[in-house]
């Protein structure tokens, strides 16, 4: 009697998904949910919309999801965004560290 093959279908492969809030939350909300997973804190028009500024903070921060619009910043008006000292310091030691290992792999 010749074998039967079975062949089952594996299920498909969902990633975890995370429930955008319908708005930016409060600070007592914001920075609970912030330590635990930074995802979970971006509301949905950051997924939806091609540039998002959160109301209240005059401007002064956005999500930039639009591939034209973050090649404009990062390549063509970098000068225009200037950095805090504090970010300028943590991008500084990332890109040194990157600068040093493509090197190494170079090499």
């Amino acid at each position: 009697m010749a074998a039967m093959t079975e062949t089952r279908a594996e299920p498909a492969l969902y990633p975890p998904r995370i429930e955008a809030p319908d708005k930016p939350m409060p600070v007592w909300r914001f920075l609970p949910q912030f330590l635990i997973n930074p995802l979970r804190t971006l509301p949905a028009a950051v997924y939806q919309e091609p540039l998002f500024s959160p109301p209240g903070l005059g401007g002064r921060m956005a999500w930039v999801t639009d591939p034209a619009m973050v090649e404009r910043i990062l390549l063509e008006e970098h000068e225009a965004f200037p950095k805090s000292p504090i970010e300028a310091r943590i991008f500084e030691k990332i890109l040194a560290r990157i600068m040093h290992q493509t090197h190494a792999q170079a090499a």
